[in-house]
């Protein structure tokens, strides 16, 4: 028996999962957590938010045409009616294609290369995703507003979507990508995924925006859905604490380094001038 069958996620416990996220979203600051399928509406959110060139590649609809049945999005609001953050899923329901057939093909036709043109991956890119079988659900665009950042927001409505596209879709696999940098802070656990792989890609034409030059692929399965419906509100939050700790930490002992050199130095001028 697969991995996959090992582990049955339970309606109950998503529900109940689903709605502590809520909760704790707007114990937050949101007042209205929204959970809704339309790209145009979705367009309207990320322009709250304040991201520049409203949405990324997958949801982009000079590049896709997503009907509502294959787009589910969730949006934090304020009480002014603004969206202050965003997430956003597109469903992918073949199930005779592999997935890493269809992430070349679709790089390949919708990513613009630095150096003109589209980019071209080599044999082998996300080799390790050629045995895993559809359907999946593909998770991004997720932005804060700038005001609000520092409260984990995302966060939590990463997970509440995840959660959500899991009950609606039932996936194989949920995924997304992240940058190298996010993934040495954890991020990628604080946001409810349950593991992260080097994305393998083999870049014959690399693409013109550089977080997609070397990303992570990050993922769960019905085992991560089972563990974030069990512990919604604290899946990598210990970690992302543990995080914020050490970060704290090394700025006080640079803020300490830098009192001591200080204190040297004026020190040593006290010298200069008594000698």
């Amino acid at each position: 028996m697969t991995a996959l069958g090992l582990f049955k996620p339970n309606d109950l416990k998503i529900s109940e999962a689903i709605s502590s996220l809520n909760k704790e979203l707007k114990t937050l600051g949101a007042a209205e957590v929204m959970v809704a399928n339309e790209v145009t509406d979705f367009e309207v959110a990320t322009r709250q938010v304040g991201k520049p060139n409203l949405v990324g590649e997958h949801f982009r609809r000079s590049l896709n045409t997503l009907p509502p049945d294959q787009v589910l999005w969730a949006g934090a609001y304020d009480e002014d009616g603004s969206c202050v953050c965003t997430v956003a899923s597109q469903y992918l329901p073949f199930e005779d294609r592999s997935l890493d057939r269809h992430l070349i093909d679709y790089f390949e036709r919708c990513f613009d290369a630095e150096d003109g043109g589209k980019v071209e991956m080599g044999r082998g890119s996300f080799a390790f995703l050629g045995l895993t079988g559809g359907p999946f659900v593909y998770v991004g665009e997720g932005h804060v507003r700038e005001d609000m950042r520092g409260s984990n927001f995302l966060g939590h409505l990463q997970r509440l979507l995840i959660l959500s596209a899991y009950w609606r879709w039932r996936p194989n696999l949920i995924y997304g990508f992240m940058e190298p940098r996010m993934i040495k802070r954890k991020y990628h656990t604080t946001w409810g995924y349950s593991f992260a792989h080097p994305s393998g890609v083999i870049w014959k034409k690399r693409p013109k925006m550089e977080v997609w030059r070397d990303p992570y692929f990050v993922g769960l399965a019905s085992e991560g859905i089972c563990r974030l419906a069990e512990d919604a509100l604290e899946v990598g939050s210990s970690q992302r604490r543990a995080n914020n700790k050490t970060e704290t930490n090394i700025h006080k002992l640079s803020e300490r380094a830098k009192l001591s050199a200080d204190t040297s130095a004026q020190q040593s001028v006290q010298n200069r001038k008594s000698d």
